[in-house]
């Protein structure tokens, strides 16, 4: 493999050298290094290039050029652009991913692709450094040698967080960044912007800009607030194939390209512009037949179509799905769903830290519309009853209520004062008007009762099972949130799982979904009139 100290380098034209045979120096896989070839961003990727917050992702489909496109961003946008403006010609950086296997058969391939060892420098294989070196132009048209230290690494348990403390780094990089966890990122957000020190730039910018003050805290802190666009010093990228509706990495960043799904339920963070790419965007550029191919042989998964083809958000399937019948295109309603000023149905999961309510209408016999949705993070009973009970007098005013609440919601604990009580009678004494309704405990029979709703029509055609777009939880639950864990796999290669789903927000969502199903597709659900009474001989959701 040959071997030379710096290659040229133009951005909009990268000439390889003819005849030669490079390969991945982990692997020893032959790459695929084209022999002439032109960079041309997609609009996308050009968007996401432009982009001056400090931290940008870009999510698409599989194929969409998204890897390619980082890649050239940090060998050779950031460090041209450091060149250019602040007369600094060296970088360092980590290329992160989940796994060691994930990292150096798909990220890194690509990485060296782009600029294999060999022309562009040499990777050390115990160390996982790659110390790239070559010579291009710069906006004056002059040559010059830019140096750029590239560490791949892989992490994924929060608890090794630590192994990234030390490090000075210009920019990090990670790839399928929906499967990093946080507390990562938020380690490497740190670490950026720490190199090369600010004692080495600083001078340099000053002689650029000579209005600058002389080096001290209070004025570089007057600087970054008077002029920050002279200051990008620093850059995160995370780049993913289309991430859960839940994952940090949904609602981290302000989408400045369309989203194809619900908006995210907080806001975004400061400094944070994702660009998520339109279907089918990079085709061009792929084999022909590329994503219709793909399509075909997924279609029995119409949900991994519409994550990993037509770039839909969604959410990873761990283990075997709790329900069969659920389809997306059928049961998440195409709008926001109205209160018919009918009757509504609470159902509770009012047992551990971790409550979750659906709120539930009727407004054509026998169907079912799931108009909200609250859940609880580590929040006590009452204090969460409250809070829903206030955000349901608010939003429908005036309404009548029939509450289902977990059965188990109903076993005793004892208070401070030796007397007994139970988290439903807590719920009940300090929430004036609300009154619950023990549910089925029966897990099968409530699982059924969902089930089987979403197998049914009403008159004219429609579902008899809606769920409002802004249900979150309750969708992604449906697509594989809400799931039994893989726990074996049987001699014959069967895959076994548990009896019990996963406890997580999904499942506590689910649960109250179940609790009020279960009772109004019964035959005799009790509760109480506008009377007081038991009994509701009209309900509308009566199903015999």
């Amino acid at each position: 493999m040959r071997r030379s100290a710096v290659k040229r380098l133009e951005y909009d034209d990268i000439e390889e050298v003819q005849g030669e045979q490079y390969f991945h120096p982990v692997t020893g896989e032959p790459l695929t290094v084209k022999r002439t070839f032109v960079y041309q961003a997609l609009p996308t990727i050009r968007r996401f290039h432009a982009e001056t917050d400090n931290i940008k992702a870009i999510v698409g489909p599989v194929g969409s050029g998204k890897t390619a496109g980082a890649t050239v961003e940090v060998g050779y946008r950031i460090p041209m652009m450091l060149w250019n403006k602040y007369g600094l010609n060296k970088t360092r950086g980590i290329v992160l991913r989940n796994t060691y296997p994930m990292l150096i058969d798909s990220t890194q391939k690509t990485f060296f692709e782009w600029f294999p060892p060999g022309i562009y420098g040499s990777y050390n294989k115990n160390e996982k450094t790659y110390n790239m070196q070559y010579v291009t132009l710069d906006a004056k048209q002059e040559p010059v040698t830019l140096e750029i230290e590239v560490l791949f690494r892989s992490c994924d348990r929060p608890e090794e967080v630590e192994q990234f403390r030390g490090y000075e780094l210009t920019w990090y990089l990670i790839d399928e960044a929906d499967e990093i966890h946080i507390d990562i990122k938020n380690m490497l957000k740190q670490r950026i912007g720490r190199f090369p020190p600010m004692r080495v730039w600083y001078p340099r910018l000053r002689k650029k800009y000579h209005d600058l003050r002389p080096l001290d805290k209070p004025a570089i802190q007057h600087e970054l607030e008077e002029h920050p666009e002279r200051y990008q010093m620093k850059f995160g990228i995370e780049i993913s194939n289309p991430p859960s509706t839940e994952s940090n990495m949904y609602w981290a960043f302000d989408w400045k390209t369309f989203v194809p799904g619900p908006k995210p339920e907080r806001k975004p963070l400061k400094g944070h512009a994702g660009y998520w790419q339109p279907e089918r965007e990079n085709e061009e550029n792929l084999i022909p037949g590329y994503y219709d191919r793909m399509a075909e042989a997924y279609a029995y998964a119409p949900d991994w179509v519409a994550r990993y083809i037509k770039g839909e958000p969604g959410i990873r399937l761990k283990g075997k799905m709790v329900y069969n019948n659920f389809a997306r295109k059928i049961h998440e309603a195409k709008a926001n769903l109205v209160w018919s000023k009918e009757l509504l149905y609470r159902g509770w999961d009012n047992t551990g830290l971790h409550p979750g309510v659906v709120i539930v209408q009727s407004p054509t016999p026998r169907q079912v519309q799931v108009m909200r949705e609250y859940w609880g993070e580590r929040e006590n009973i009452v204090s969460f009853a409250k809070r829903v009970i206030d955000a349901c007098n608010k939003i429908y005013p005036g309404a009548e209520w029939v509450d289902y609440a977990d059965p188990a919601g109903w076993q005793q604990f004892s208070r401070r004062d030796g007397t007994l009580t139970s988290n439903s009678e807590l719920m009940m004494e300090e929430c004036p008007g609300l009154y619950l309704e023990k549910s089925e405990q029966n897990f099968k029979a409530r699982i059924n009762a969902v089930d089987e709703q979403m197998m049914e029509m009403v008159t004219g055609g429609e579902p008899a099972f809606l769920v409002d777009p802004d249900c979150v939880g309750i969708i992604n639950g449906f697509l594989g949130g809400y799931f039994y864990p893989r726990i074996a796999s049987s001699a014959s290669g069967e895959e076994i799982y548990s009896e019990n789903p996963v406890k997580n927000k999904y499942a506590d969502l689910h649960d109250a979904l179940q609790y009020v199903l279960v009772r109004i597709r019964g035959s005799s659900p009790k509760g109480r009139g506008k009377d007081g009474k038991l009994g509701r001989p009209n309900d509308p959701l009566l199903i015999c």
